[in-house]
């Protein structure tokens, strides 16, 4: 039989029979800690989840670190673009599709009006998926059947005030399981959850059916989202309340503008500019204030001699900085976002484009995860108009895709000019780059259609009294139109054989 220790594991040495040193649990050097092997759901619990959700959303309105990060990540994700592209071969009804999405449904498909608009609902997911760690969003209707969708917060999904973890005994989902607000089947799909008021008491459980859930996981039995933060809060805690003392000291500090030594330790109290509002001898022996101007004061001490000095004030000092910056830089470590887009860029441009290129990577990661969600509720909201008869019937009404913003880059000239090689070289296509402006290319190519033909009108308009304005007169034209009306002029122009002959 082994002999065992105070906590129950059998005695050894140093690190006994561990061959990862790791894995030693009691070496005298730290504390003892538990092993726990469960589901993260179990070892982070709905409390504590909900703990993390309210520390992010305090340090997300009083850390700009944080809320700096978390709104460049979703304005580079979504900035002016998302615009709905058909990608089927019914262009009649694309078109018309396309149309309706624009100028109907992006408007109003949220519940709580323009405002909020299709765009702006990407927008405010992004933001929600870093700073909770999740969003719902309800797929519901108008009496008239109109499509709209409505946006649940995470702190109105959870456990109802009587419910606990759990087999459900009664109702629509008895015997289903019952975990933080999420119902699951037999199966651990989850299939509902429970939509709360106020006071956490039950308005409806939501069916997945009709919902999604959306959230970035990092383990794979999660079943609610975690904020972005979530390991870096207790630092980033800690830093924002170190710099609120500095703060205070600060202010402290810069109150103190002199300090007079003198025969007395006081002010001249027959000068008739003296204003002595009291004495802190109870607090400082031997020392005497003098406010000027309001928090300002002058401090006055026993001496000898006389002199009079500045105060020094050497806070916060390089080394607060460093350390503020230590943490500052583990925080954005920790969610996959460059240091330098946030706070003291290096300057220097092989850095600067190794942060470019992290940060594109994360926000291509960020538009993949609300690709699926964006995709689901547009042609939800097709297939609805199609109901009512606002769109034709179409096999094709799944086929969708979205224009994505321009990809960030230090250098825009740099950009376009391996876009333009790209384009002539066969692997970049136009539609390609004019997604990264916002646009499609049918608006491309109408809006370029309608330039030429104004210029055109233009042109004919004003060509009188003898004066004939042509098109290059007008503006630059496009390689192609510079092209033809070259080949028109060396048809027109006479060939240097032609003149011989014609001298001849």
């Amino acid at each position: 039989m082994a002999i065992l220790d105070q906590y129950g594991t059998p005695f050894a040495n140093q690190y006994g029979h561990v061959v990862a040193r790791g894995a030693a649990r009691h070496t005298g050097m730290r504390p003892w800690e538990q092993v726990k092997l469960e589901d993260i759901g179990k070892l982070v619990p709905a409390q504590d989840r909900q703990t993390l959700v309210s520390a992010s959303r305090r340090l997300y309105l009083n850390q700009p670190i944080l809320s700096g990060a978390v709104e460049q990540k979703s304005m580079y994700s979504i900035g002016r673009a998302w615009a709905p592209k058909f990608i089927g071969t019914d262009k009649a009804f694309g078109d018309a599709a396309t149309a309706w999405l624009s100028e109907i449904f992006y408007p109003l498909c949220d519940l709580r009006g323009p405002v909020f608009d299709f765009k702006t609902e990407l927008y405010l997911l992004s933001d929600a998926i870093d700073r909770d760690g999740e969003a719902f969003i309800v797929l519901t209707e108008t009496k008239e059947g109109f499509p709209r969708i409505q946006h649940i917060p995470c702190h109105r999904v959870g456990n109802p005030r009587k419910l606990k973890d759990g087999p459900i005994e009664s109702g629509l989902y008895r015997n289903a399981r019952l975990t933080d607000g999420i119902v699951y089947n037999r199966v651990g799909t989850p299939i509902a959850f429970a939509y709360l008021d106020e006071d956490c008491d039950l308005i409806q459980w939501v069916s997945l059916r009709d919902a999604i859930h959306i959230y970035d996981p990092a383990w794979q039995e999660q079943g609610r989202g975690l904020p972005a933060f979530t390991a870096s809060l207790n630092m980033l805690r800690d830093a924002m309340q170190s710099h609120d003392l500095e703060t205070m000291a600060q202010a402290m500090l810069s109150g103190r503008v002199f300090i007079e030594w003198n025969e007395r330790g006081g002010p001249d109290t027959g000068d008739p500019s003296f204003s002595l509002t009291g004495s802190t001898a109870d607090v400082c022996p031997g020392v005497q204030v003098e406010n000027i101007n309001g928090p300002m004061n002058t401090y006055y001490r026993a001496n000898s001699g006389s002199k009079l000095e500045t105060f020094h004030n050497p806070r916060p000092g390089e080394a607060w900085e460093n350390f503020q910056d230590r943490i500052i830089r583990g925080a954005l470590a920790g969610v996959n976002w460059p240091y330098a887009m946030v706070w003291k860029a290096s300057g220097q441009g092989t850095a600067e484009r190794h942060e470019i290129a992290k940060a594109q990577r994360a926000i291509e990661d960020r538009q993949s995860l609300l690709m699926r969600p964006a995709l689901a509720i547009i042609s939800w909201a097709v297939a609805k108009a199609q109901k009512l008869g606002v769109l034709p019937q179409s096999p094709e009404w799944y086929r969708w895709s979205f224009t994505m913003p321009r990809k960030l880059t230090i250098d825009d000239g740099r950009m376009s000019k391996e876009q333009i090689e790209g384009f002539r070289a066969g692997y970049v296509n136009h539609e390609d780059i004019l997604g990264d402006y916002g646009k499609t290319l049918e608006e491309h190519y109408d809006a370029r259609a309608r330039e030429i033909y104004l210029r055109k009108k233009a042109s004919e308009k004003w060509s009188i009294d003898g004066i004939e304005i042509e098109d290059r007169e007008m503006c630059m034209l496009t390689p192609n139109e510079q092209s033809a009306e070259q080949m028109e002029a060396a048809k027109s122009k006479p060939t240097t054989q032609d003149n011989g002959n014609s001298d001849d």
